[in-house]
């Protein structure tokens, strides 16, 4: 915890703290469960007070840092939001050498194949891509996309 407020200070990395089922100002201002928390790890760091207290110091940071409270919300909503300023903040891009992906061509001619796309009429086709996370849908059907010389 504590290296992620000196990874913003020092490596200028960007952070979106996300408060989930807490209030931010309860871990800005470190009572209630925090206190209880901290109290009881200053008391198993006693040989290494300064540990808690760049802890404390960590949580006060990132607190006072503008995030997301995601409290009483529809997570589905609150994770909307995050994505979007993510994507907003960091920029959405996909690398455009394809040619560097290994194994994705087969694939791709795979599901060109499936969908009939050498055809030359003008029907509309719909595909679901689905599997575990990871494993390369999205770039996948970036791939296929761009195939057609979209940008």
């Amino acid at each position: 915890m504590a290296t992620i407020p000196e990874c913003r200070k020092y490596l200028k990395q960007i952070v979106f703290p996300v408060f989930y089922d807490i209030n931010p100002s309860h871990v800005r201002k470190q009572n209630g469960v925090y206190q209880n928390a901290f109290v009881l790890h200053m008391e198993n760091f006693i040989n290494d007070p300064n540990k808690v207290v760049r802890w404390k110091r960590a949580m006060v940071d990132l607190a006072d840092i503008v995030g997301w409270d995601v409290r009483n919300k529809p997570e589905f909503r609150a994770i909307k939001d995050i994505v979007q300023e993510v994507i907003k903040k960091l920029g959405h891009k996909f690398s455009g050498f394809t040619d560097d992906l290994i194994g994705i061509q087969p694939r791709v001619e795979a599901l060109q194949s499936l969908l009939k796309l050498s055809s030359k009429d003008d029907e509309f086709r719909v595909v679901g891509i689905w599997g575990m996370a990871g494993i390369g849908k999205t770039t996948l059907a970036s791939v296929l996309y761009k195939s057609f010389g979209k940008p």
